[in-house]
């Protein structure tokens, strides 16, 4: 795998350092293991693990909706019930109720903490919110109220490594941008992000948060 240059001790350890790394990744599979199941153990028929592994599967492969993902799944029913053992495969009804109740946040961890092994010193960063559509109500009144989600995009690796939520009346951008940063792990990154986050003082909590400390 690595052309080792026998005179060059430097060039042995950096390459040695590199394949370490390597060996103590984890796959995705391995964090999807770690998410907590939320349903009641009463009357369950498809595993959760399996269940997310074939929505996440999906989402990969283009199939964002719900009725998408259900033809995914159904389409390539033969390869997961061989893959994952299992007996049934789960109906848009099943798979709507599931993507309701999971916890966003223990998925959007997981796929943080496989993310972040490939993230390097200086990688640069795209950090910007956008609301979604579909979430606005009151649109053309001074009541308007609607979600946002801020997204880390990774320009090497073409994904968003990290990603978090607010309402529109109880936060800011500001605010849910600066707690994104704040749960970085990783330091040396380059962020990229609009005019509106040169704040000379850190921004004023929303009530919810004041409320709670």
């Amino acid at each position: 795998m690595f052309k080792i240059k026998y005179n060059s001790y430097q060039y042995i350890k950096q390459n040695l350092n590199i394949f370490d790394k390597l060996l103590s990744m984890q796959p995705l599979s391995f964090f999807i293991q770690q998410i907590e199941d939320h349903r009641s153990r009463q009357g369950l028929r498809h595993p959760f693990h399996p269940f997310i592994s074939m929505i996440i599967l999906s989402n990969l492969s283009g199939y964002h909706g719900l009725n998408e993902m259900t033809r995914f799944i159904k389409d390539n029913s033969d390869y997961f019930r061989k893959t994952f053992n299992l007996q049934a495969i789960p109906g848009y009804t099943i798979i709507r109720t599931f993507c309701a109740e999971v916890n966003f946040d223990s998925i959007n961890q997981a796929f943080y903490n496989w993310a972040s092994q490939y993230v390097k010193q200086e990688d640069w960063f795209s950090v910007d919110g956008k609301g979604i559509r579909s979430t606005a109500s009151d649109a053309f009144s001074i009541n308007q109220n609607f979600k946002s989600m801020v997204s880390m995009f990774s320009h090497k690796m073409g994904i968003v490594l990290r990603s978090n939520s607010y309402e529109n009346k109880k936060q800011s951008e500001i605010h849910s941008v600066q707690e994104l940063i704040s749960q970085l792990e990783q330091k040396g990154m380059i962020l990229t992000l609009d005019a509106l986050h040169c704040q000379k003082k850190l921004s004023k909590p929303s009530w919810i948060v004041e409320m709670s400390m």
